[in-house]
């Protein structure tokens, strides 16, 4: 009996170390760094919408004369009317990491139609 009994307390004994092994690491921060994920989304929509209601109706120019030159312009394959193009921005954004891509109509005007964080 005493040798089933110390294998019972064995037992218990993993099984209160694993627990608090779980709990530990469940406070554990494994980000990296990186903000809380909530938050990250919560401040990359928040971002979108706010630089689609700066941008939206300005122009290429304009996104060009704040952000210098695109790092990638993006033509929309298919009859997407009206037909435009995407220009992308990287490095603006060290906190929600967003690209940012701008839809800009071809027709000569330059203006912007939309923007997505990505």
């Amino acid at each position: 009996m005493n040798a089933e009994g110390g294998w019972v307390r064995s037992l218990r004994g993993a099984g209160m170390a694993s627990t608090l092994l779980l709990a530990a690491c469940g406070a554990l921060d494994l980000s990296d760094g990186d903000p809380d994920a909530r938050f990250f989304y919560q401040g990359r929509d928040m971002r979108e919408r706010a630089m689609q209601q700066r941008w939206i109706g300005r122009t290429q120019d304009e996104l060009e004369q704040t952000f210098g030159r695109p790092a990638r312009v993006m033509f929309i394959p298919g009859n997407r009317p009206p037909p435009s193009y995407i220009l992308v921005f990287t490095g603006n954004d060290p906190v929600g990491k967003c690209i940012d891509a701008f839809v800009v109509l071809m027709d000569g005007s330059g203006l912007v139609m939309d923007y997505f964080c990505r």
